[in-house]
């Protein structure tokens, strides 16, 4: 299912037009429809969400091929097709070189964005179509120039897309699926309540343990073991099965208990030593308040000494 869309049409400007024209357009069309001059609300919504897809080289590329889906109108989101359908590209028309690179340039960029690489595709993601899996093999991705050269090159220019689609659901499907098994394993298997224990501990100190990162370390082990199967339900087996999981993270918390023990101990000794420090302070401080107050008074015997001295001076000289 595809939806026509229209955002050069809102922005008036053609499918081939320039960044700098598409950008000039926008603040003309933003003057145009403002409150202060009775603008519509809905008009300007319109017109911020057009330039905010067609200013951005990626997004604006993946509207011209059909990639973009719009979630207004349905939860599933459906495809949007450009005006540059039927005009610039055509359906039945076999795609060229240059369209293939910028495709496979364009799924790369997808990847980068979602901080994904191609091994993960393998690894996360459920019920992959098998045009992106390798020959015989129920899990394992095609890497992205292969899959562009096999499934691309010299296609239909809507098969091609078709095609494209299905890579592009594994890219959203995966990145997905490993955000959900990172929650499981930070809320429900990893002890980080352990870590907020008085006294309070961070995994940058936990790290210290045994001179590596410990805490991603087992983090990592239990990512392993719950990517050793792919569930239908993920979510759901893996909560079923918590307790295979945790049973990883046992000696983790040995660690921590220990590592907060020693904390504890450090906190004690550091305070024995703030209160030696403190008392070191006032003595010091009474010490020179007894020497300024010492100071003072011989201070005054000698003022009062030589006035006396200079009285009796005086009292001789009238004598």
């Amino acid at each position: 299912m595809v939806v026509k869309g229209n955002y050069y049409t809102v922005l008036g400007v053609s499918p081939e037009a320039s960044q700098e024209e598409i950008k000039a357009r926008y603040i003309e069309l933003s003057l145009e429809h403002h409150s202060d001059k009775g603008g519509d609300g809905e008009e300007i919504k319109k017109i911020t969400n057009a330039y905010e897809i067609l200013s951005n080289y990626h997004q604006r590329l993946k509207y011209d091929l059909g990639l973009l889906k719009n979630f207004y109108n349905t939860s599933a989101g459906e495809y949007i097709e450009s005006e540059k359908w039927g005009v610039t590209y055509l359906p039945n028309e076999k795609i060229g070189d240059e369209l293939v690179w910028k495709i496979a340039a364009f799924l790369q960029e997808e990847l980068k964005i979602k901080n994904l690489d191609e091994e993960e595709l393998s690894k996360y993601g459920q019920n992959k179509p098998n045009i992106v899996l390798e020959k015989g093999s129920s899990k394992e991705v095609k890497k992205i120039i292969a899959f562009c050269i096999q499934k691309l090159k010299g296609k239909k220019f809507l098969t091609a897309i078709e095609n494209t689609r299905s890579y592009l659901e594994t890219i959203l499907n995966s990145f997905d699926d490993r955000e959900d098994v990172n929650l499981i394993i930070e809320e429900d298997i990893m002890p980080s309540e352990e870590l907020s224990i008085d006294p309070l501990l961070t995994k940058k100190e936990l790290d210290d343990y045994d001179g590596h990162n410990e805490y991603d370390f087992y983090c990592e082990k239990v990512r392993e073991e719950i990517l050793k199967k792919t569930y239908k339900n993920r979510r759901e087996r893996i909560l079923k099965i918590k307790e295979n999981f945790t049973k990883i993270v046992e000696p983790l918390k040995e660690k921590i208990k220990q590592r907060r023990e020693q904390k504890r101990k450090l906190l004690r000794e550091l305070n024995r030593w703030l209160k030696n420090g403190e008392q070191l302070l006032t003595d010091e401080a009474e010490n020179k308040q007894e020497k300024n107050e010492l100071a003072k008074d011989n201070y005054d015997k000698y003022q009062k000494a030589t006035v006396d001295e200079f009285t009796k001076k005086e009292k001789d000289k009238i004598k």
